[in-house]
């Protein structure tokens, strides 16, 4: 299996293919250096990021979505700058499994800052969490550190109806996390399985993100910015205070958090994360792929000029517009206009238990419009202005970081 990872990345790379993915068993993000443990023998991420790197990637994003921590990978290259590994799981407080993962892990030596865990402290999280942990951690940091390509280390069993899990992200969120990656590596990207127990929603997950990666819109996340749960908005911020010395993006993610959490006005909420800059004019909500600007038909209210011209931006983006191979670096925050996120603030009323056996038409439910409500455009505050602050601050450093303690504000190995 490991084979497999690490050809998929060497094509991905060369540029023989725009993305892949490696339908591996068994999974690998919990092997380490000398051992071998949670159902891994070999790293699959660990070959792939190496064989990536053999065939001309300098930096490399991992990013880990299964519910687990991915021990095995942060082992691996704690002390490597040149590969950056983002864990997205399950903490309770070193009750889950494998027990490790905690925000303060942050790395080691000339890795300090390069391990990054978003350690959820209990099980039921959903789509608006994940969504969250996107926007103010993933997406930011992503953009700052410039990766030449991105592995996914996609386990599945944060899905909704897994027995060992105990969350609910559906196969539409992650499709969402999926998309929102795309312009960073202008699509390079390499998706490898990790866990995932119960067929159903495995199936169904990964079909969603096979189809993201072949250009398909995913369709609207109902309550995409509604605030996330209090526990999880306290897990994102204890990530923020590890690591917001580190990584310039960050230290202005809380204000993202306020946006969600206390509804404050999102208009002051963006001119103060853009240090006074007036609201980015430019509707285009899937360019950065956290929201739709896609209006359903079967809204009422809209109008069809407004129709015409949301299909219109849906098309362009399932055709493969705005996900192309040239630059991706964050626009300068002083240019004229920006881009805004679509987002559905109606809450999702109360959900009647899941028939796993029939995901598909609970995707659909989920979605319709009924419960989507009106859409509302919002700045993004925290991907776009905080990785303007941090070019506006100091341009990286293509060399590797002077210490690594830190201090020196070098990102980029």
């Amino acid at each position: 299996q490991a084979q497999a990872a690490a050809q998929a990345a060497q094509v991905v790379v060369r540029g023989d293919a725009p993305s892949a993915v490696a339908l591996v068993r068994p999974p690998g993000h919990h092997a380490e250096q000398a051992k071998s443990m949670g159902f891994c023998l070999f790293n699959n991420a660990a070959v792939a990021a190496r064989a990536a790197q053999a065939a001309g990637a300098q930096r490399v994003l991992i990013f880990d979505w299964d519910v687990h921590h991915c021990n095995g990978t942060q082992d691996i290259f704690r002390n490597d700058p040149s590969v950056l590994v983002v864990s997205i799981h399950r903490f309770d407080g070193g009750q889950f499994y494998p027990g490790t993962g905690a925000a303060r892990a942050r790395g080691e030596d000339e890795g300090q800052g390069f391990n990054i865990n978003v350690a959820w402290p209990c099980g039921g999280v959903s789509d608006r969490d994940y969504m969250a942990a996107m926007q103010t951690c993933v997406l930011p940091v992503a953009y700052e550190y410039k990766p030449d390509v991105i592995i996914i280390s996609a386990g599945f069993d944060a899905a909704r109806g897994d027995p060992l899990g105990g969350c609910d992200v559906t196969p539409v969120g992650y499709a969402h996390m999926l998309w929102s990656l795309l312009p960073i590596t202008g699509g390079k990207i390499v998706l490898l399985l990790e866990g995932g127990y119960n067929l159903r929603s495995l199936a169904s997950s990964t079909d969603a993100c096979v189809e993201t990666l072949l250009g398909k819109v995913p369709p609207p996340l109902p309550a995409v910015c509604e605030q996330p749960t209090p526990h999880c908005a306290a897990a994102l911020r204890e990530m923020l205070r590890a690591h917001a010395d580190k990584w310039k993006s960050l230290r202005h993610a809380h204000l993202s958090l306020n946006v969600m959490a206390h509804n404050v006005d999102l208009a002051e909420a963006h001119a103060r994360a853009c240090g006074g800059l007036p609201v980015p004019s430019l509707t285009d909500g899937y360019r950065y792929g956290l929201g739709s600007a896609i209006s359903s038909s079967d809204d009422d209210d809209s109008s069809d000029d407004d129709q015409e011209e949301a299909d219109g931006d849906g098309t362009a983006a399932a055709a493969g517009a705005d996900v192309d191979t040239g630059d991706h670096t964050p626009p300068d925050a002083g240019a004229a206009g920006g881009d805004l996120l679509t987002v559905d603030l109606t809450p999702m009323p109360a959900r009647a238990p899941l028939d796993i056996g029939n995901l598909s038409d609970a995707n659909e439910q989920q979605t319709s419009s009924e419960q989507r409500g009106a859409p509302l455009a919002l700045p993004i505050d925290s991907v776009r202005a905080g990785a303007a602050l941090a070019a506006q601050e100091d341009e990286p450093s293509t060399e590797a970081p002077s210490s690594g303690d830190g201090s020196d504000g070098d990102f980029v190995p």
